[in-house]
């Protein structure tokens, strides 16, 4: 939708002003608008129902507001089937987490060794669970 307006004011011959204004009505249009129920109570109820059932994946589909329904022994025995194919997925013979580890840790210390202070780390409380991300301050 917002590439459709783009094109036509890029078609038209409005000044900016104008331009910032249509284009900041279609964003509040489009933020405001709140998608409609698409199932009738009957069919939220028969898919709650299946849902609770534990041998089936209920996943949304590439496109669309569809579902897909997935037996859930053939969908492991596919997805195992996959990344068992040599011809696609390839193991990793080593695990390069460790690597990244220590590089990052010496570019630290490289830039400590250089006057660099490293601030903005948080404290164990602080910590989210979105991994610490320091901040470098060079003095």
């Amino acid at each position: 939708m917002t590439a459709e307006v783009e094109s036509i004011l890029s078609q038209t011959k409005v000044t900016d002003e104008t331009k910032h204004f249509i284009r900041s009505l279609v964003s509040a249009l489009l933020m405001g608008h709140r998608p409609r129920e698409v199932l009738s109570k009957v069919d939220r109820a028969a898919l709650r129902e299946l849902k609770a059932e534990k041998h089936f994946f209920i996943v949304p589909a590439n496109k669309g507001l569809s579902l897909v329904i997935l037996d859930r022994t053939a969908y492991l025995q596919k997805a195992k089937g996959l990344l068992e194919d040599r011809q696609s997925y390839v193991p990793c013979a080593t695990i390069h987490i460790k690597t990244l580890v220590n590089e990052i840790n010496a570019t630290f210390l490289a830039f400590g060794k250089l006057g660099s202070n490293i601030i903005g780390l948080p404290t164990h409380s602080e910590n989210t669970g979105h991994g610490i991300v320091p901040i470098l301050w060079p003095y």
